[in-house]
């Protein structure tokens, strides 16, 4: 329960909410938080009590996405210098960590057997002169609070950098990068002699 009274002092600092508000909220009684608050500490125990503060505030502010290498630079910037690995420790002692995305299994030497491996087109491309001439596509990971983590599979025209295509699915199949195609191709109608660049990720 005490990694989370630096938080609940942080609300109550900022005047969000009083005290007795913020403890019912929480669910934790405010004696034990006020024996917290008065335990006697040695100057460095003080000084990590407000940096485990600040720590905590920086890490639900991004929405437990930031690491250590970030929160350490959050707090640089707010005029903390200290190094990545008080942050690690005072980290693990807040108990706290990073969400992550989950690692997708590709099966990328099957698919590129199956599709066959095809030559990158745009290494010898001349300069662009105008659009429908080259799509790029991709698919990136991106935070979802319902879920956690979604996958957004986007195509971009590489002359106006516009985004033609794109479809947000929950789980990273060919599936959504065909509906992003067929979006930028149903808006853009493009004429013979596009091409269309991707890694060669099995999608």
């Amino acid at each position: 329960m005490t990694e989370i009274y630096p938080v609940a002092q942080g609300i109550i600092e900022e005047q969000v909410a009083s005290e007795c508000e913020v403890c019912k909220f929480l669910g934790f009684s405010r004696s034990p938080f006020h024996r917290w608050k008065q335990f006697e500490l040695s100057p460095l125990e003080e000084e990590d009590k407000r940096l485990l503060l600040l720590i905590a505030r920086s890490f639900h502010t991004h929405r437990r996405r930031y690491g250590t290498r970030r929160i350490r630079d959050d707090l640089r910037h707010q005029g903390y210098a200290l190094g990545r690995r008080r942050v690690v420790k005072l980290m693990k002692i807040e108990g706290v960590s990073a969400i992550q995305p989950k690692i997708m299994q590709t099966k990328n030497d099957r698919k590129q057997t199956y599709f066959g491996i095809h030559d990158n087109l745009i290494m010898d491309l001349k300069e662009l002169k105008q659009s429908n001439r080259l799509w790029v596509g991709d698919i990136t990971c991106i935070p979802i609070q319902a879920i956690q983590f979604g996958h957004l599979a986007v195509l971009m025209d590489r002359f106006s950098r516009s985004i033609i295509g794109w479809k947000l699915g929950t789980d990273m199949t060919e599936q959504i990068v065909i509906k992003a195609l067929r979006m930028a191709i149903r808006n853009r109608k493009p004429a013979k002699g596009l091409i269309h660049h991707s890694d060669r990720g099995g999608q």
